[in-house]
């Protein structure tokens, strides 16, 4: 999610300044994302990407009854998009400790059921997936770039999963 920092300076004999940070889209930072690590913990995100599924097109060449050449596309191999779930950095290690199962081998351990669920701003479950066999590929935390005027602390983590169901 964009954001923009507005600063607030308060003046009189004491002054001081309050930096707020206001989403550029109000209507997307409405909702909220939780994910739930069957038998791990269950985290709220700030945002997700990626949640679905595509099908490799396949053209087929086939041949008319007038003897014309046409190309068919039809659906092949069924693959499930990465997720890309981001959240501020807080003193919470559920994500990298989640991610450091699969740094140190210990697969069976580190794939899991998950339930991804959106929620309206009165905290309603509006959408829901379930996803099968699923760890997690990449932990990044992005610090503030010097040369940026953001100074928001962001972890980002990459989950694949080997199957994705929206259920409600």
């Amino acid at each position: 999610m964009s954001m923009h920092r507005i600063l607030v300076t308060v003046g009189g004999t004491v002054a001081f300044a309050i930096a707020l940070w206001v989403p550029v889209s109000p209507a997307h930072a409405q909702n909220t994302v939780s994910l739930e690590v069957e038998g791990l913990f269950t985290t709220y995100v700030t945002g997700a990407v990626g949640v679905g599924s595509e099908s490799e097109v396949i053209e087929h060449k086939v041949v008319d009854a007038t003897g014309q050449e046409i190309i068919r596309k039809i659906p092949g191999r069924l693959k499930y998009l990465d997720i890309t779930m981001e959240r501020g950095i807080t003193r919470n290690l559920d994500l990298a400790d989640w991610r450091e199962l699969v740094e140190t081998n210990r697969m069976g351990d580190a794939r899991a059921d998950i339930v991804v669920s959106a929620y309206d701003r009165e905290m309603r479950k509006i959408a829901g997936w379930d996803g099968t066999e699923c760890w997690p590929s990449r932990i990044e935390n992005l610090l503030p770039d010097p040369a940026s005027e953001s100074d928001v602390l962001v972890e980002r983590l990459v989950i694949v999963c080997e199957g994705l169901v929206r259920t409600e």
